[in-house]
C-alpha cells in the first residue's frame, strides 16, 4: 500500500464520489409546484383540501345566511295583508274539522319586533244541530324575531259568530295564542307565512279551536 506524501491512502483518493440529484421544482400546468424526482405529496392531500375548503365556503354562507340584515320591506312604515287558509280541528257543538280562510294584515308598532295584527277567518262547521258558518274579527299583539327567516309568537281576542246555519245567529269571546314563522325574500315585497293558532271559545272556554294555515302576503 503506497501512500501519498499527506499521509493519506492511495485507494481513498481514488474512490468514486456519490452524487445525489437535486430536488428541483416544477411548475406544472395547473400553476402548483412539485418535485421532479422527490415525493409528490400534493397528490396525497389534494382530495382532502377540496373537502376542507368546500366545507369552509359553506360554513361561510350558513354565517351569512344567519346574520342576514332584515328584509327592506320589514320596516316600521309598512303594512302587510295575508291571505291564509289551512284547517281548523274544533270542538263545539259536537267536534270535526273544516277548511278554514283567512284575511290578516299587519304592521310593525314602531319597532321591528312588535307588530299589530288584525284579521278575518271563516269556516263551517258540521254540528249536531247542522252546516253553521262562523266568521272571526280579531286583533293580536305579535313579537318576532326580525330576520328574513322571523319567526313569532302572538296572543290575541276577538269574536266568533255564528253568521249562517240552522242553529241561528250568535256571538262568543275567543281568545288566542299563535306561534308562526315569515319568510321574506322569496319574492319582491312578498313574505310566505305558516302559523299555528289555538282559541278557546266562550268566557269559560267551553269551545275551542286548533288551526293549522298557510298563505302568501304583500307588503305595502
Amino acid at each position: 500500500m503506497t501512500r501519498e506524501p499527506s499521509g493519506v491512502p492511495s485507494w481513498a483518493l481514488a474512490r468514486p464520489r456519490l452524487e445525489f440529484p437535486a430536488w428541483r421544482p416544477q411548475r406544472h400546468a395547473t400553476g402548483s409546484m412539485a418535485a421532479v424526482n422527490g415525493p409528490r405529496f400534493h397528490h396525497h392531500i389534494a382530495g382532502p383540501m377540496k373537502h376542507l375548503i368546500l366545507v369552509a365556503a359553506l360554513l361561510q354562507l350558513s354565517l351569512a345566511s344567519a346574520h342576514a340584515q332584515p328584509n327592506a320591506y320589514m320596516r316600521p312604515r309598512h303594512a302587510t295583508l295575508t291571505l291564509a287558509a289551512g284547517h281548523s280541528t274544533w270542538d263545539l257543538s259536537g267536534t270535526g274539522t273544516s277548511i278554514l280562510l283567512a284575511a290578516r294584515a299587519d304592521r310593525p308598532l314602531g319597532v321591528l319586533w312588535l307588530l299589530g295584527e288584525g284579521s278575518l277567518a271563516t269556516f263551517r262547521a258540521e254540528e249536531q244541530s247542522g252546516d253553521n258558518t262562523y266568521i272571526i274579527p280579531e286583533i293580536q299583539l305579535q313579537v318576532q324575531i326580525p330576520r328574513a327567516v322571523a319567526p313569532y309568537l302572538g296572543v290575541g281576542a276577538g269574536a266568533i259568530r255564528r253568521v249562517a246555519g240552522p242553529a241561528g245567529r250568535r256571538g262568543d269571546l275567543t281568545t288566542t295564542a299563535a306561534a308562526g314563522l315569515r319568510l321574506w325574500g322569496v319574492m319582491p315585497r312578498g313574505v310566505l307565512r305558516a302559523e299555528f293558532r289555538i282559541r278557546g271559545i266562550g268566557q269559560e272556554f267551553t269551545g275551542s279551536a286548533f288551526e293549522i294555515t298557510g298563505g302568501i302576503g304583500w307588503s305595502f
